[in-house]
């Protein structure tokens, strides 16, 4: 399983993300170094990437948020929506349930 970590400098909801992400991977035994940090610094790497907006977690090129591959691309801030409500951070449980889902089908 390969997983990325997308963001662009300056994002205020990516550290936080980032942490929950590493809390999550600890919380189900996984390496936190399997985690490849990529900064998104232009228009052309975020097309490159399929970068949906900041921050974004990839698992096999895959978008954690949606379980889909990412089709619209957007050098932004990106905002999700968990339990009905708007959030830029991705809860570390949430974060948790989705990888599960990935290693279930594996």
């Amino acid at each position: 399983m390969t997983i990325h970590f997308l963001y662009f400098e300056g994002c205020p909801h990516s550290r936080e993300t980032r942490e929950h992400l590493e809390e999550a991977l600890q919380q189900l035994g996984l390496d936190p170094h399997m985690v490849k940090d990529v900064r998104i610094e232009n228009q052309e790497q975020a097309e490159t990437w399929r970068f949906p907006g900041s921050p974004t977690i990839l698992v096999d090129a895959t978008d954690l948020a949606t379980g889909e591959v990412p089709t619209t691309v957007g050098f932004t801030c990106r905002v999700y929506h968990i339990e009905g409500k708007p959030t830029g951070v991705l809860p570390t449980r949430f974060i948790v349930e989705r990888l599960e889902s990935f290693l279930s089908r594996m």
